[in-house]
């Protein structure tokens, strides 16, 4: 009471903790808390706390505003029926009674409750969607060559040019209109085992592929790649390619990138990654013609084998596959799939024998 009395506070209010400290009073505040805290302390004074104030004030406001909805109501006609009117009705009329009504928290919900009255809702229209009658059947969707037909049909319908041995993405179904096609997807198993049950790949595969071709074409446009050195991240930020800077982030980073290009990173920490002789013109190449053969085997687009070089007169690709050490070793390097004669080779013939299982 002295201190209420002294700072100028009500007398039959709780202070708070923080208007104890405010004036010093860091006594009384831990006197308080040992005693059981405000709650307990105000009770045991027959004194309220702001929290019980403020309930009550938020109840006294409640009420005031279901008595103005009740007139309200009243007024359009509607009586004493449990049948609410919907929100946009009431904001025709009187939109500060509504802006007041959404103040609280539960909004017209909590109003409608008070009251014991539903609101009524306006009828939502099913959302028609032009497919055939026979691809609402689910038995139509038990052959994957179908699948395959109406998925490839869907990708021409996108702005994106989309190869043949690509999945397009559930996104891109949806935003076509194709959103059945995008559910039978998941119901399938989802788009990564869809595209290896269909000898397709994955668009977010293809995305990296594509990536990994522009950014290969992008530096050979650096002075410094040209001497086997890639410059650090902080020379593309400041030279203001930050496109090419963030490409490599994602790509692994500079060190193993340039491990991955037989190139030599400028930072000052040393290396271990050697992977042997590279060249990134021919492996542009090599690159671009796997992207058009679009041979795809469990999901990932494949390298092409040196008899296929052969066949197609790319004696110079094929030498450049032997320098790397074999088809084995380009493909993983280049990310891409197994040529088709190295698929039968278990793994462990292409690991040393202290790292065999």
């Amino acid at each position: 009471v002295q201190f209420c009395e002294k700072f100028n506070y009500e007398v039959g209010l709780m202070p708070t903790e923080g208007q104890l400290r405010r004036h010093g009073q860091y006594g009384l505040a831990k006197a308080i808390q040992r005693s059981g805290g405000y709650g307990s302390v105000a009770r045991r004074l027959q004194w309220s706390s702001h929290r019980e104030r403020s309930r009550r004030v938020g109840d006294h406001f409640k009420n005031a505003l279901v008595e103005q909805l009740n007139q309200l109501l009243r007024d359009l006609g509607y009586g004493n029926t449990p049948t609410l009117p919907p929100k946009r009705v009431i904001r025709q009329v009187d939109p500060a009674l509504m802006n007041q009504i959404e103040s609280i928290p539960g909004g017209y919900q909590r109003l409608a409750r008070m009251m014991k009255g539903t609101i009524g809702q306006k009828p939502r229209r099913r959302r028609r969607v032009s497919v055939d009658g026979k691809r609402l059947h689910k038995k139509y969707w038990t052959d994957l060559s179908l699948v395959r037909n109406e998925l490839l049909a869907a990708s021409k319908t996108t702005p994106l040019r989309i190869p043949n041995y690509v999945l397009i993405s559930g996104a891109e179904l949806n935003r076509s209109g194709n959103g059945d096609l995008a559910r039978i997807c998941s119901q399938l198993g989802g788009h990564e085992r869809v595209a290896r049950l269909l000898g397709m790949c994955t668009w977010k595969d293809f995305q990296y592929f594509c990536e990994l071709q522009w950014l290969m074409t992008e530096l050979l446009l650096v002075p410094d790649i040209q001497n086997g050195v890639l410059p650090p991240l902080k020379w593309f930020f400041d030279s203001g390619r930050c496109t090419i800077g963030r490409s490599i982030i994602r790509l692994g980073g500079i060190t193993l990138l340039a491990a991955r290009l037989g190139l030599r990173p400028t930072n000052r920490r040393r290396s271990d990654l050697n992977w042997g002789p590279f060249s990134l013109r021919r492996a542009l190449e090599l690159l671009s013609l796997a992207l058009m053969e679009g041979q795809v085997i469990n999901g990932m687009i494949t390298m092409p084998s040196l008899e296929r070089l052969y066949q197609m007169g790319h004696e110079e690709l094929a030498v450049f596959v032997k320098s790397m050490g074999g088809e084995e070793l380009a493909a993983r390097r280049l990310g891409l799939g197994l040529p088709t004669s190295l698929r039968h080779r278990s793994i462990h013939t292409a690991m040393p024998n202290h790292c065999k299982i």
